[in-house]
């Protein structure tokens, strides 16, 4: 519901970030976990996720690993090429990402040196 979700890369050993969350990892060399977080943050999974949670039994809306694994996620047929291509477009788009950031930074830093 709060959307508290995100992509972690490099995780040193032992991390420990909260409790109640969970970690979701491919168990497959040729499905990267960059496409199952992003099969998994799209809006009609999330909405199938919140109503699951809305109906759960806990003290506080919560879903569990079964809702999860109940998730079909769409998977193409040349798999290794697919995911080879998908995250070269992912990292792609990271990149460009980065470059805007810095460029907004820029941007923000040379607007206040024209403002003195």
């Amino acid at each position: 519901n709060l959307r508290h979700f995100g992509l972690l890369k490099n995780i040193p050993e032992n991390l420990i970030i909260s409790t109640a969350y969970c970690v979701l990892r491919s168990n497959h060399n040729f499905i990267s976990n960059e496409y199952i977080y992003l099969a998994i943050i799209q809006e009609d999974v999330l909405q199938y996720l919140q109503g699951k949670a809305e109906m759960s039994v806990s003290t506080y809306p919560s879903i569990t690993s079964d809702d999860l694994l109940d998730i079909k996620i769409c998977i193409p047929n040349n798999s290794i090429n697919a995911m080879k291509k998908f995250i070269d477009f992912y990292n792609s788009i990271k990149i460009l990402n980065s470059q805007n950031q810095k460029l907004t930074q820029l941007q923000s830093l040379l607007l206040s040196r024209l403002a003195r």
